[in-house]
This record gives structure tokens, C-alpha cells and sequence, in this order.
């Protein structure tokens, strides 16, 4: 529960330093091993994240998601791509 509260702290503080965390990126990238519930948070924090230099990087990391065996994850990636 603490994860979820600050991820969603988190968002609201990275859309408005939006660039501060470009770099980091591959930070948020989504593990196999990570909970449904962090996959989805890190979904909705790359998808924040995603400005006009770092979309390529970010759709193609959203395509591997594709291929996962969670279907809700897989469900919200394929809404991701389309935002």
C-alpha cells in the first residue's frame, strides 16, 4: 500500500517537472517480476513521462509489454500506446 501512495504522489509531481526525470526513464521501465499493481503505476508514469524526444523509446518498450502473460497489464499497455 505504501508503494501505490507514493507512486501516485509521484505522478502528480512528475507532470510538473516533467524533464527533470527524462533520464531516468529505464527506471520505470516494467519487470516481469514486479506486481500487477506497480506494473500499471510505472505504465501510467512512463506514459507521463513521455515527451516528443523519449516517445520512440517509450513505445517500443510498450510493445514488448505486449507479449506479457497479464492480461489486465497487457490490457493497459495497449491503452497506453493508443494516449
Amino acid at each position: 500500500m505504501f508503494v501505490h501512495i507514493t507512486g501516485f504522489d509521484f505522478t502528480l509531481i512528475e507532470s510538473f517537472f516533467q524533464g527533470m526525470f527524462e533520464p531516468f526513464l529505464k527506471s520505470f521501465f516494467v519487470r516481469t517480476s514486479d506486481p500487477t499493481h506497480i506494473k500499471l503505476l510505472k505504465l501510467e508514469i512512463l506514459t507521463n513521462l513521455a515527451t516528443e524526444t523519449s516517445i520512440s523509446v517509450i513505445l517500443r518498450e510498450f510493445q514488448t509489454y505486449i507479449s506479457s502473460h497479464d492480461k489486465e497489464f497487457v490490457a493497459a499497455a495497449i491503452q497506453a500506446i493508443g494516449r
